[in-house]
């Protein structure tokens, strides 16, 4: 009878001791978990908290929920830890010296303020653009006079010149157009065929 008992007694004292020594296997890490609110209580969704375990600056970083809850897990053991909490018309939380035990899970509610941000004054001017005319519609490029005389060319031809805008074509057409829908003029006098640059006068590319 007495072994009987004390063999009980040995696998009772044998399955404790595995179970306890599993649990302190498993659990090698700890949590940290908690809201976040407003000064009136408003559940803050969209917050950002950032856990740093200061030893090995490991960082964590966790987004509130809906409800405005956070919840970080497998977190190191031990610590300082340092927690901030950032959100966008509030001002920045932050609190040190948190230290974390094997499985805990470390309840942290917070409460942010709101930030008092003072708009500066913006002062907006503009210009009027000589080159642009209420008139005229379409594109148009302006050829300076210094890039006339700076343009390598042989015969000086007006077709040359031309290129300088990116709506011309080898051809000598405009904005896909055929040549014969150029139209030069020169001080509102048409001017076309002296140039070699339209089949007919009139059209529509000035």
């Amino acid at each position: 009878m007495k072994v009987l008992y004390l063999r009980q007694t040995l696998l009772l004292f044998l399955l404790l001791a595995t179970a306890h020594l599993g649990w302190g296997q498993g659990a090698t890490t700890a949590a940290m978990s908690g809201t976040i609110t407003d000064g009136k209580g408003e559940k803050l969704p969209g917050a950002t908290v950032i856990a740093v375990h200061t030893p090995t600056n490991t960082q964590y970083v966790a987004p509130t929920n809906a409800d405005g809850r956070f919840n970080i897990q497998n977190m190191r053991v031990g610590g300082p830890y340092s927690v901030k909490v950032t959100f966008v018309g509030f001002q920045d939380y932050t609190r040190t010296g948190i230290n974390l035990t094997l499985a805990e899970n470390f309840r942290l509610d917070i409460k942010l303020s709101d930030a008092a941000t003072q708009l500066t004054e913006v002062t907006v001017s503009g210009r009027q653009d000589p080159i642009m005319n209420a008139d005229r519609t379409g594109a148009a490029t302006t050829i300076q006079r210094q890039q006339i005389e700076r343009l390598p060319t042989i015969n000086r031809s007006l077709a040359e010149i031309t290129r300088l805008t990116p709506q011309a074509s080898v051809g000598g057409g405009f904005a896909g157009r055929n040549n014969l829908y150029n139209n030069i003029t020169i001080d509102g006098a048409v001017f076309n065929n002296s140039f070699g640059l339209s089949g007919t006068i009139g059209g529509q590319a000035n």
